[in-house]
């Protein structure tokens, strides 16, 4: 019998889940393996749980803590963030309960009168929330855990909450890094906790940005800044700075030697100068003292709202690279990643202009580029022991050391596939990049972005200090003999050897959408023919016939493509917020931009 909640009916798949998941608490409570469905820090929790002597049948009571400040700091930093996100819960009926950091309910919001009702005498305004008393939940296990959660059903310890659900999120200072409080959203078993939890991450995020300074647009720029760039793991002191303020993380303060807040401002101010002049988006300084800076203007718009420094005081593995005084923070590789020395050399001194100053970088490009290799061969040389895992494998906590890597030997860590993550998982992604940023000393990503597509998702953004593009085969005709020797093995002086001027102009001017892993099927499709002897045009497959005539459009789609057409106009091309307004995936967007010629 389908299990029924509030007039509406859970997936199969979902109901499979649910059973299972209530048999395996059955078998914990008896004493048995409750088996592999339950995830490893809900078990935890239920060990926990029971080891309190909490009753899984009980009903729930819970005591009023002291007196609080009805309107604290906390509370006001909160509000206007939890109305922003009843907002985006429009449609669900949901309650979002806030805790301070003694685990008491200091607010409570409620979307329905039913769960107004479920509430009373349980969730009261001034409860303690404690795990020993209450079993897991979602805001006790956030609590004890120290970090987001979700609590699915049976995932509950007690028994009266086996048909509710919810994700919270811890409320962290973002200056000291202490946990102030937590948020959650409670609802039914047919709520996406994988969007719920997204929203409730967010909002802890935005909650912290407020309690850390005032609401100015231009202080939660620069806060934001900050905190995409500390939320990598304190690999080196940051400071945040404008003509106000002046924020640091724990190892900056470590250290009393730096240069003045006006000092800093003044290195800040050149480097915007330098921004506007050159492009140029980081700057380096070295100070009297030999102290080497990386200095950052943060932009709101064309605003100059402050900057990012970050120091280091010993040279590390890539401050000691002979980099130029510039870096830069977008780039496109000059060069393929399936290429021989030669072909590496044009590449070499960008991509350690970027691995200098970035603890992160993204590498992204059309399929078959060469992402991986490109970013392994450049990391090798510059002495990283690398490692490598699949996204995919990240978000299911694969991951390793090595133990090729001796203990001063600086470890990368290269992820692939980004793009193969599907969205509902990309919160716990997110989080597992953050983790590996901290504990390796340089995070590189690969993304592959179709042809048609050409835009990084804003996550992605968020979560790399760098971005390198490696450019398609067919984009860089005068690389394609370097290309060709490294992949017939030969050095590229003695090219003439294995393929003749005719044959080499024709793959220079040939379209390969396949790239490197065409071009390397064409040459040994060609090799085996020609033998012995040199490749000749002869040897090459045909230039594939192109279509002349496009399909006629229908009224109908004239008047769609006349219409996205204008959308597209209003968002000046970008195709993103474009898809949002005509509330189309992504991926059909491209689709149809694509059917309608307008790709």
């Amino acid at each position: 019998m389908p299990v029924m909640l509030r007039d509406r009916m859970l997936p199969p798949a979902q109901e499979d889940t649910l059973t299972r998941l209530r048999e395996a608490r059955r078998a914990f409570l008896r004493g048995a393996d409750p088996g592999g469905i339950v995830r490893p820090e809900i078990l935890r929790s239920w060990y926990r749980s029971s080891l309190a002597g909490v009753s899984p049948t009980a009903q729930l009571q819970l005591h009023q803590g002291p007196t609080f400040e009805v309107d604290g700091l906390l509370f006001r930093a909160a509000r206007p963030v939890i109305r922003t996100l009843l907002d985006d819960f429009t449609d669900a009926q949901v309650w979002i309960q806030l805790l301070n950091k003694s685990g008491q309910i200091i607010g409570r919001w409620v979307t329905s009168d039913f769960y107004e009702e479920m509430l009373q005498g349980i969730c009261e305004i001034g409860s303690i929330v404690e795990e020993d008393v209450v079993g897991t939940t979602v805001l006790s296990t956030v609590l004890e855990e120290g970090r987001p959660m979700k609590v699915w059903g049976p995932e509950h310890y007690n028994d009266s909450l086996g048909l509710l659900s919810g994700a919270g999120a811890p409320i962290v200072h973002p200056g000291t890094g202490v946990v102030q409080g937590a948020i959650s959203v409670g609802c039914d078993l047919t709520v996406p906790l994988g969007l719920v939890s997204s929203l409730v991450n967010q909002a802890a995020r935005d909650i912290g940005s407020a309690l850390m300074m005032g609401r100015s647009r231009a202080d939660r720029e620069l806060l934001d800044a900050y905190l995409r760039v500390e939320r990598r793991g304190p690999r080196r002191p940051v400071i945040a700075i404008n003509s106000r303020m002046r924020l640091s993380n724990m190892e900056a303060l470590d250290r009393d030697i730096y240069p003045s807040q006006a000092d800093l401002w003044e290195m800040v101010q050149a480097a915007a100068s330098e921004n506007a002049s050159t492009g140029t988006a980081i700057r380096e300084v070295q100070t009297p003292r030999g102290q080497r800076l990386a200095v950052r203007p943060v932009f709101s718009g064309r605003e100059l709202v402050g900057g990012l420094i970050q120091l280091s005081g010993k040279p590390s593995v890539r401050e000691q690279v002979q980099a130029p005084q510039s870096s830069i923070r977008h780039s496109t590789a000059k060069g393929h990643s399936s290429a021989a020395p030669g072909w590496l050399s044009g590449l070499r001194s960008e991509v350690e202009r970027i691995l200098k100053t970035a603890p992160s970088c993204l590498v992204y490009g059309a399929q078959h580029v060469g992402k991986y290799t490109l970013s392994r061969r450049v990391l090798e040389a510059l002495g990283f022991a690398v490692l490598t895992c699949e996204a995919a494998e990240l978000v299911n906590g694969v991951l390793a050391m090595s133990d090729e890597a001796g203990p001063t030997t600086p470890v990368c860590l290269i992820v692939r596939h980004l793009e193969a993550v599907p969205e509902d998982q990309l919160p716990t992604l997110e989080r597992s990049l953050n983790r590996a940023a901290r504990r390796f000393t340089l995070l590189v990503g690969t993304y592959r972005v179709a042809p048609v597509e050409g835009e990084l998702p804003s996550w992605l953004e968020a979560n790399f200090d760098a971005y390198l593009r490696v450019p398609s085969v067919s984009e860089m005709p005068q690389d394609v003999p370097a290309l060709v020797a490294d992949i017939l093995e030969v050095h590229v002086a003695d090219l003439d050897t294995v393929i003749d001027g005719d044959a080499l102009r024709m793959l220079q001017e040939r379209s390969l959408p396949g790239n490197v892993e065409q071009l390397e099927r064409v040459l040994f499709r060609a090799r085996a023919l020609s033998g012995d002897r040199p490749i000749t045009s002869a040897d090459l497959p045909p230039k594939p016939r192109t279509q002349s005539r496009a399909r006629r459009l229908t009224p109908l789609e004239r008047v769609e493509r006349d219409a996205i057409a204008a959308v597209l106009l209003t968002h000046g091309g970008n195709k993103v917020a474009a898809a949002q307004e005509l509330e189309l995936s992504r991926s059909t967007f491209y689709r149809r931009l694509s059917q309608l010629g307008l790709a």
